[in-house]
């Protein structure tokens, strides 16, 4: 590694063999084309979610807005909507997991009173969990739309 390169404080505490061996590599991996979209777009449109909902709503308002666009209407107490179950699956703790895991999760990361700074967490967590497309899809009928 160039000595000349100025290193983040916490990478210095991290051993070189380390850094060189096992983060390089994947720091310098070219990543999917389709990856880059979904990253640039989720900068945008959360540029956008963030000065409209910040400045005329709240992020109760958002969450509100997207457990609906996620379940095609109203929170439920028992259930969710397949299309939602499908979303939470892109979430990679979540892959493989079954309905009534979903459902378990739904209820237990979802449901149950938030504190204002667990909601602004799901909101990005949730927003960024919808494909570029289905984030356009909110955008479009929950902001231009309204």
């Amino acid at each position: 590694m160039n000595e000349n390169i100025e290193m983040s404080p916490i990478f210095k505490q991290i051993p070189l063999t380390i850094l060189i061996e096992h983060i390089m590599p994947y720091a310098r991996m070219p990543q999917s084309r389709e990856l880059l979209r979904d990253i640039r777009s989720f900068s945008e449109d959360i540029g956008i979610i963030d000065n409209m909902y910040h400045s005329q709503y709240n992020d109760g308002v958002l969450f509100n807005d997207l457990m609906y666009f996620v379940n095609n209407r109203s929170l439920s107490a028992t259930e969710t909507n397949p299309k939602y179950q499908n979303i939470l699956r892109r979430h990679t703790s979540l892959k493989n997991a079954s309905n009534k895991d979903i459902v378990h999760c739904f209820h237990k990361c979802f449901k149950r009173p938030l504190l204002t700074e667990e909601v602004s967490h799901r909101n990005r967590l949730l927003f960024g969990l919808l494909t570029p497309e289905e984030r356009t899809e909110f955008i479009n009928k929950y902001i231009l739309y309204e």
